[in-house]
């Protein structure tokens, strides 16, 4: 009977140490679509407009190349690009402005409150999981099950802002905790789906 139980105590550690490995295994499915990228896949809000061009492999990694086109009062008064990569482990990257390095942006795996350090340019962000769970309306429009994301720059005031994003969809909102500001999707095209919040 010792001998079983013993036996028994060590194929339970074992499984915990072998549980307990640092190996990521791919997320659930509804994890990895709050950061769809899909070729032609359109974003259009209050005052810019994205849109994914191409697929690129820079450093011996694959990108989306996503055009930013900025807007003030409706007129066109800037472009750049963006980069980013999408693991299935439900991770979402962004390539530095200088191509050589990537940031960790968005982590749909972590708990509530758990923070990391995300970089663009010479600013290092402090990024949170504020909420797992969020209900937001957008004219009427109800979207269930959004994910809010807080950035903060630790030793800057006044940069506090937070990105909402919803599952099937992306980005819906980001907002200024400082000035209030905010950019709201007006509508969408993903995957050949067309979502309108007019």
């Amino acid at each position: 009977m010792r001998v079983i139980v013993k036996l028994s105590i060590h194929f339970f550690v074992l499984l915990l140490i072998i549980s307990s490995c640092t190996k990521e295994h791919p997320a659930p499915a509804y994890v990895s679509d709050y950061f769809p990228l899909n070729i032609g896949d359109t974003w259009n809000y209050q005052s810019q407009k994205l849109e994914i061009k191409s697929l690129k492999t820079i450093n011996s990694k694959a990108y989306y190349e996503v055009l930013i086109s900025q807007y003030n009062a409706g007129v066109l008064y800037g472009t750049n690009y963006a980069y980013y990569r999408k693991t299935t482990y439900g991770k979402v990257y962004k390539l530095n402005n200088d191509l050589n390095s990537e940031s960790l942006l968005y982590d749909f795996t972590v708990p509530v409150n758990h923070s990391w350090t995300y970089k663009e340019g010479d600013m290092e962000w402090q990024v949170t999981n504020s909420t797992e769970s969020k209900v937001v309306n957008i004219n009427h429009s109800i979207i269930a099950n959004c994910r809010q994301f807080d950035f903060d720059i630790v030793t800057a005031l006044d940069d506090e802002h937070a990105v909402i994003l919803a599952p099937g969809i992306g980005k819906i909102i980001s907002f200024s905790y400082a000035w209030g500001m905010n950019d709201t999707l007006k509508s969408a095209v993903i995957n050949g789906v067309d979502y309108s919040f007019k």
